[in-house]
């Protein structure tokens, strides 16, 4: 006994040149949305051709090329040319999709959530779905759609729309749009934040190639004690070791003042064919060196910190202890501290392109601080203060400076991983730094700093 041949697995496509041409509806499995455009496509070409009422099934008839209207077309041409065109439509639905399509295609409305999707997409998506339903009892009301894509939002933005109260909007296309707008910088964060995170990769995997590049250049040089090597370094002599010992070496890399010892030796052995003996006159141009570098200890100052700036400056306090004389146990503070950086991103007039800011963290001023040259590069709205922020600043010889600051902005910065809330940002003319985060900032996010 033969088999039928498999049924077409294509979908059905809508073929119309243009609108003056009749829609062809392609075989194969038909879905409400292109039955939809199939509709859509007949009502432009009556218009276009300004075909009659009466005319207007016989006109467009021989386009559906399923074979349930062939049939169906040839068994009661008759009554079918005779038909309105709102009854031959719905009749078409009828014979090509499948009993209760109104009801799932509603579950399938009312089943989904935003996921990765960004909320434009998604609440288009489900509009365009619901628009097939429009006539039906199946049809969701703004209400209802509203209330789901609130529902089924992603934790992050549902937490930005509260806060923002996006809940007040009566309209329910206000609400579309305002939503749109805080997904739209939510993505643009992420953005930012990889952005930084490809950038931390990649300095750490610098960092790692430097460390096995300088491993490998150390141990290229160690052979087993019973193999012989033209290339290996000459062994140490008692002089060298004599030198080492007096100037602080290393027996490994056979340097002088160095922080290490042989086995945790970070340069390996030197190069062999560049190796040359070592020197008292080598040594004492180490010591030199290691003066100069012992003035500031490395270990406190941050690799972008050339020079302490002082940034602000109190009133000189005594040191002294009990009769003037320096106690035993007393301990010198150093000079200066370095001061605490964040290097950050911020939104500019491409949010897309972020600038980065070498921002001062400083829990001894107040507030949150920008240079104007800063807030216009970035493209902020300043906003006239209803009166001006006056600031005082004491200084040591008894005078004081008052000055007031008559406009603000909204900021909001970036690093790895972390996003800030949006803080307001006194814009200061003659600022000592780009940007300076001071109390209001820390305490808002809730962040401690310990020294």
């Amino acid at each position: 006994m033969s088999q039928l041949p498999p049924a077409n697995p294509l979908t059905a496509r809508l073929e119309q040149p243009d609108q003056t041409k009749p829609p062809v509806l392609t075989s194969g499995t038909v879905t409400p949305q292109v039955l939809c455009d199939w509709e859509d496509g007949c009502n432009n070409y009556f218009f276009h051709k300004s075909i009659a009422d009466d005319r207007q099934v016989r006109a467009i008839v021989l386009g559906l090329k399923d074979h349930r209207i062939g049939d169906w077309y040839r068994s009661a041409q008759a009554v079918i040319v005779a038909m309105p065109f709102g009854d031959f439509v719905t009749a078409v639905q009828n014979k090509l999709l499948k009993d209760g399509w109104q009801h799932n295609l509603q579950k399938e409305i009312l089943s989904s959530a935003q996921g990765k999707l960004p909320f434009d997409e998604w609440q288009n998506s489900l509009g365009a779905s619901n628009s097939l339903l429009v006539g039906s009892t199946y049809h969701i009301t703004e209400a209802g759609l509203r209330n789901h894509l609130n529902a089924n939002m992603h934790d992050e933005l549902s937490h930005e729309c509260f806060d923002a109260n996006a809940q007040q909007i009566a309209t329910y296309k206000g609400w579309i749009d305002a939503v749109v707008i805080l997904d739209t910088r939510h993505l643009c964060d992420l953005e930012k934040q990889k952005c930084l995170l490809d950038d931390a990769m990649k300095l750490e995997r610098a960092r790692n190639s430097k460390v096995l590049s300088t491993s490998s250049r150390g141990n290229k040089h160690i052979v087993p004690s019973n193999t012989s090597s033209s290339t290996s370094v000459p062994k140490l002599t008692d002089t060298d070791r004599t030198l080492l010992n007096q100037h602080e070496g290393c027996y490994k890399c056979r340097r002088f003042y160095v922080n290490h010892k042989g086995n945790a030796c970070p340069n390996g052995f030197p190069e062999a064919t560049s190796y040359k003996g070592l020197t008292e006159a080598d040594a004492l141009i180490a010591k030199k060196k290691k003066n100069v570098i012992a003035v500031v200890n490395p270990a406190l100052v941050s690799p972008t910190l050339v020079k302490p700036t002082v940034v602000a400056a109190v009133g000189m306090s005594s040191s002294v202890i009990g009769n003037g004389t320096d106690s035993e146990s007393y301990v010198p503070p150093p000079l200066h501290a370095p001061h605490l950086y964040w290097d950050c991103l911020a939104n500019g007039p491409d949010p897309y392109s972020p600038v980065r800011i070498h921002a001062l963290i400083d829990n001894a001023c107040t507030t949150v601080m920008i240079k104007p040259d800063l807030a216009d590069m970035l493209g902020l709205r300043r906003v006239a203060l209803p009166e001006p922020e006056e600031f005082t600043l004491a200084m040591d010889s008894g005078e004081v400076k008052t000055f007031g600051l008559q406009e603000m902005v909204d900021l909001k910065l970036y690093s790895v991983g972390w996003a800030s809330k949006t803080v307001h940002t006194f814009v200061a003319p003659g600022l000592c730094m780009s940007l300076i985060l001071g109390q209001s900032f820390l305490a808002t996010h809730k962040i401690v700093i310990d020294y």
